[in-house]
């Protein structure tokens, strides 16, 4: 400022101008006598104030709060090799392993090395499952870090329910997926206090952390949001009152349905619904939707039908599973009725009718093409391990050649998450090895190749070495499968020794 104002003067004049209070009092300070002639005053303090300027100038002090360091590590560490391994993973060269990696550590107690947890925090950010492993394998080190980053406190440290108010968007996820988890009352209690203040956005996402133990303590709380003002509120809330098997919207549903679905002369009979009430509407019933083929009312009896637990069509019928998977068979509306037992089965996550489900299937597989109207996707994740491997086997055993692309098995294989009996990849290695020895059409059978990477994550590693053997590595078509067959057997290799290395 007093720079300023002394070049402002020489630029005006001092016959036109003059210095400022201020500036002479800071002048006077730095030893400038103010009382003479303008002119001498400043040639005196521009010839002080430039070389003052040369010189340097006083920093502005400091007055940050460094936070304290992370305190010491309580939890072992996973040996040096691990964490080779680990490196290799995250660097991309078997990134698929990472689940197994960081399960098996979480198993035996040992926590990730601190180099690699800014690159595992962030990825977790998108996979809620693994929020509560994460917090058993970051150490201290990983809390101190937590704690620094807003976008990372999606792992929850301090879960006391009164931070629910106060706590940020993320905090706020993370506490209330905690509560859900550890006890679901207290979790409903804290939305139930702010819930009429929070915004839509706010609202949609806490809903959905409701699927965490939901049971029918929280319907009166959902019941209320299906007179909510907003659409999508009224459509999740309905969603998930479809998911209790005991709510009133599923018994109200079931009301509706009854009367349409009779069986007469041991055959199905079934009628479409004709109005749809506002009642039917607000439990979820969109009038609009084409949800088959069909025409609008036998979308209407489709989304009914696929709210009804499947357990309430064995008592309706009086028969079952197995019996009432063959009335819909046999039924001029099976594509309608087989779409809405498997969205229901899903949404129940009914395992004794997921199993009916696909043994039926794969019979009927046997001679027809399925493909067209039944999609067994949304069960995948419900089917048991062992009919997983059941229904593999038995299609891979029967057949001398490779199964095409459509086939429901090779479906199965490619999009289960399951792990593979040892048997089930014998059968699929050896059956593979057999048609690469005696194929002449070497182009064929690229759809094997996504399923050899499946298999190689999902398989027992500890077989790597029986797995090895057998190749037609002297034959042509070596080439076409060399890379696929040696990444194959590379994942293998590396997973049984990331695994004994974890276990030291």
């Amino acid at each position: 400022m007093v720079w300023k104002d002394i070049v402002k003067l020489a630029l005006v004049g001092t016959e036109r101008g003059q210095l400022q209070n201020s500036t002479q009092q800071e002048l006077e300070i730095l030893g400038i006598d103010t009382n003479t002639d303008s002119a001498e005053i400043i040639l005196k303090a521009s010839a002080l104030l430039s070389k003052m300027k040369r010189a340097g100038y006083q920093p502005i002090r400091n007055t940050t709060i460094v936070e304290p360091p992370a305190p010491p590590e309580t939890q072992d560490l996973c040996n040096k090799k691990s964490v080779q391994h680990l490196l290799l993973i995250l660097g991309g060269s078997y990134k698929d392993a990472l689940p197994e990696f960081l399960e098996t550590l979480g198993r035996i107690g040992k926590r990730l090395p601190e180099e690699v947890l800014p690159d595992v925090l962030e990825m977790g950010k998108k996979k809620p499952k693994q929020w509560t492993l994460l917090r058993k394998i970051i150490g201290t080190r990983g809390e101190w870090l937590v704690s620094q980053n807003p976008n990372w406190q999606y792992i929850i440290l301090n879960t006391e329910a009164e931070n629910w108010e106060t706590a940020t968007k993320t905090e706020r996820l993370a506490l209330l997926r905690h509560w859900r988890s550890v006890e679901p009352q207290q979790a409903l209690e804290m939305l139930e206090a702010t819930w009429k203040y929070e915004n839509i956005n706010d609202k949609l996402d806490f809903l959905k952390i409701l699927k965490i133990k939901l049971s029918i303590s929280d319907e009166a709380f959902l019941e209320k949001s299906l007179d909510a003002k907003r659409k999508e509120e009224r459509k999740l809330a309905a969603k998930l009152l479809s998911k209790i098997p005991e709510s009133q919207l599923i018994q109200r549903m079931y009301q509706r349905i009854a009367p349409l679905l009779t069986i007469q002369k041991k055959q199905l009979h079934i009628q479409l619904p004709n109005e749809i009430n506002e009642e039917a509407q607000r439990d979820g019933i969109d009038i609009r939707t084409q949800w088959i083929r069909g025409g609008v009312k036998a979308s209407r009896l489709g989304q009914m039908l696929a709210v009804i637990p499947p357990q309430m069509l064995e008592t309706h019928f009086g028969r079952a599973p197995k019996k009432i998977l063959e009335l819909y068979w046999k039924s001029d509306w099976r594509e309608l009725l087989f779409q809405s037992i498997l969205e229901s089965t899903a949404i129940h996550n009914n395992q004794f009718w997921t199993d009916a489900i696909f043994t039926f299937w794969h019979e009927k597989a046997q001679k027809e093409d399925l493909s067209n109207f039944i999609n067994l996707t949304p069960l995948l994740e419900n089917i048991s391990e062992n009919l997983f491997n059941k229904i593999g086997m038995m299609g891979l055993a029967n057949t001398r050649t490779l199964l095409d692309e459509s086939h429901p098995v090779i479906q199965l294989l490619k999009l289960s998450p399951h792990k593979w009996e040892p048997q089930l990849t014998k059968v699929f290695i050896l059956g593979l090895q057999s048609w690469m020895s005696n194929a002449t059409a070497y182009w064929s059978g690229w759809h094997y190749k996504a399923i050899l990477k499946k298999a190689a994550y999902n398989s027992d590693p500890k077989l790597v070495s029986q797995l090895d053997l057998n190749w037609p590595r002297n034959q042509r078509i070596w080439g076409f499968w060399e890379k696929e067959v040696e990444e194959f057997l590379s994942v293998l290799h590396f997973r049984k020794e990331m695994l004994e290395t974890l276990q030291k």
